[in-house]
């Protein structure tokens, strides 16, 4: 199977499927709206999304805000941080927001203080006067706890919300275990390091690689497991949308 032909079956799922299908869960459905209407929370769920499932990630800012009674970044920004540290924790009777606790404290609070510093308090002040997808993902890397791997994702959604910027061709793939397990298994790479997926992404689909991005994370967590791959969906409804395309899939046996 061409190169070609696998990139275009990977564009095809992602143009169905982005992120996943929207939750019935009422708590992830008041949580998924509350990002995508608060900018400062949206910030948040990047931050959060790192070592924990992008589900627990996304629903934190939400979480949080209850927990704290308000997510108004002053007062993060100014409130110590053992306080806020416990909020994230919880109490004995909650689930800790993520895993790090520590870690995703002293990022959230630098995060407020950054946008109270150099953003009017405000997170879409950092994407609102960039022309470019390139001056998205600086911004964003100058944030603890982003980075460029999840600075490139967080400009990949930005462009689901139609904001007036250019140059896709400058996010690339987020690359993770899952995409880097989808992409050897595809024998597109070789060692599934991030420049030479990046290299790769830009050369199959050099107006925007980031596309290739949320389609290939999708497939990896829902089929592509590391240890048992679901390549003809015995335990999913139907079979990897790469199946046909992948050597991995054509050497396991139908269940």
């Amino acid at each position: 199977m061409s190169e070609n032909t696998i990139t275009a079956r990977i564009l095809q799922y992602g143009e169905r499927n982005f992120y996943g299908n929207p939750t019935d869960d009422p708590q992830s459905l008041k949580a998924s709206q509350f990002v995508e209407r608060n900018s400062n929370a949206w910030l948040f769920g990047v931050i959060f999304d790192q070592g924990v499932k992008a589900e627990k990630a996304w629903e934190a800012p939400y979480l949080l805000r209850r927990r704290l009674g308000h997510l108004n970044m002053r007062r993060i920004a100014n409130m110590r941080l053992g306080e806020l540290r416990k909020a994230i924790k919880g109490s004995r009777n909650e689930k800790a927001l993520h895993r790090f606790v520590n870690n995703v404290s002293r990022w959230i609070k630098a995060a407020a203080k950054k946008l109270i510093d150099e953003y009017r308090g405000d997170a879409e002040n950092i994407w609102s006067d960039c022309r470019t997808a390139g001056e998205i993902i600086e911004r964003l890397d100058e944030f603890k706890g982003v980075g460029k791997k999840k600075a490139h994702m967080a400009a990949a959604i930005l462009r689901t919300y139609e904001y007036p910027f250019t140059g896709f061709d400058q996010i690339n793939m987020a690359v993770d275990v899952h995409v880097r397990r989808v992409w050897r298994r595809l024998g597109l790479v070789k060692t599934g390091d991030t420049r030479e997926i990046h290299a790769k992404a830009t050369e199959l689909h050099p107006e925007y690689p980031g596309a290739l991005d949320a389609p290939t994370w999708l497939i990896g967590r829902a089929w592509c497991h590391a240890g048992n791959p679901d390549c003809h969906g015995a335990r999913n409804e139907e079979p990897c949308p790469l199946a046909k395309s992948c050597p991995t899939a054509k050497h396991r046996k139908r269940r």
